[in-house]
């Protein structure tokens, strides 16, 4: 038996498989899940987030696949485009011009939707980021697909935030491209960028 009617969980890795609503569902306790417990000592007016800063990214161009090669033969791997990504951020950028004018919407799409462009929106105070691409994670026995990342081909770098991350513009053909803009944004480069107003990402 529990002596408490309201449990505030924040959770990581592997936890966010477990359902703690179902876990205690016949317990008479309030479930409340939390993206910090740094919610729980704030003030009920300090919880509400005024959103002023959305970046929507989808549509990407990944440029020419593999199998459909530029004249220079220097394409290095096979995303395929995303079409429907484009409407999606369409569609969510239409809702907030309506209901909510006021908010600033960066909308990255097609060549746009770069890894540099992407770095611009460390300076934007963001409070929402919207990603529909592709992501990527290879494991450690795995490199049939990861010669676009030397460290992870060559094996040196066995760090699952570097093996791991989103596709934008240009992943398929920047290759010789600079680290800051080759169309692979690492987990390790994400986690090194300052989005301290950013409260949802989805």
């Amino acid at each position: 038996r529990f002596n408490f009617q309201k449990a505030y969980i924040s959770v990581s890795g592997l936890l966010y498989g477990v359902s703690f609503s179902a876990f205690l569902d016949n317990k008479n306790i309030d479930v409340l899940l939390l993206g910090s417990t740094r919610y729980v000592a704030m003030k009920d007016d300090e919880k509400t987030i005024e959103y002023k800063n959305v970046a929507l990214i989808g549509g990407v161009n990944y440029g020419k696949t593999k199998n459909n090669k530029t004249k220079s033969g220097n394409n290095r791997s096979s995303f395929s485009n995303l079409p429907y990504t484009y409407l999606e951020i369409q569609d969510i950028n239409n809702i907030i011009k309506r209901t909510s004018p006021d908010i600033k919407v960066n909308l990255l799409t097609e060549n746009l939707a770069s890894e540099s462009s992407f770095r611009n929106l460390e300076k934007g105070n963001l409070n929402l980021i919207h990603l529909a691409t592709h992501g990527y994670y290879y494991s450690g026995n795995n490199f049939s697909y990861s010669t676009f990342i030397p460290e992870i081909y060559n094996g040196t770098n066995l760090s699952p935030m570097l093996r791991s991350g989103v596709v934008l513009a240009g992943a398929n053909t920047s290759s010789g491209a600079s680290p800051e803009n080759d169309g692979f944004l690492s987990a390790q480069e994400i986690a090194r960028m300052n989005f301290v107003n950013l409260d949802l990402a989805v």
